[in-house]
């Protein structure tokens, strides 16, 4: 009986690290890698939006801010990406509730991860005209302030903050995370 104790600790011991790298920590509360079987075991309901793609409202570390979850599950690499979205920004015609949520969730982002590339311009730009009476989002969206973004990276994650506009008074910010090693293990 104590053999196989001994036994049973030491293949634990021995085994346990091997099978924690098979599924490394990711965003709220998952592990990259997990199948679709492995998420809802957790709680999570899954709706399917398309093949590999799924919605979530709630994660097991829901974050204040995000409104809706979609996950990307490879059938050979299980969970690649997480999107987490902002609940919509509203009347926010000069987009300034906007742009606080767009870089809250950057100086998060800071905290743990290597800044590699950030764009964000609005009418206060030089050389960023829009026209009179145009609205932040509707320059977002069409005119000269172009995209909002921010591109992180820290070993295989990247992740990106990305604000966006809805219409001309409204939009939400989202933020991406990819596992770039289980992303090239897909196109294999």
């Amino acid at each position: 009986m104590c053999r196989k104790l001994l036994f049973f600790l030491a293949v634990i011991f021995l085994f346990a690290p091997a099978a924690l790298a098979k599924h490394p920590d990711a965003p709220f509360g998952l592990s990259w890698g997990m199948n679709q079987k492995q998420i809802k075991a957790l709680g999570i309901e899954l709706e399917k939006v398309e093949e590999g793609i799924f919605s979530a409202e709630k994660m097991p570390r829901d974050m204040e801010w995000a409104d809706a979850y979609a996950l990307m599950i490879d059938p050979k690499a299980g969970l690649v990406k997480i999107i987490a979205f902002t609940t919509d920004i509203t009347d926010d015609r000069q987009g300034q509730m906007g742009r606080r949520v767009y870089f809250k969730l950057k100086g998060e982002l800071q905290k743990d991860m290597v800044l590699i590339y950030s764009e964000e311009k609005d009418a206060s730009t030089p050389g960023i005209t829009p026209p009179p009476g145009q609205s932040f989002y509707a320059c977002l969206d069409e005119g000269p302030c172009g995209a909002w973004y921010s591109n992180f990276v820290k070993e295989d994650i990247s992740a990106q903050v990305v604000l966006e506009a809805l219409d001309a008074d409204s939009g939400f910010a989202s933020v991406i995370y990819e596992h770039s090693g289980l992303v090239r293990k897909i196109k294999k």
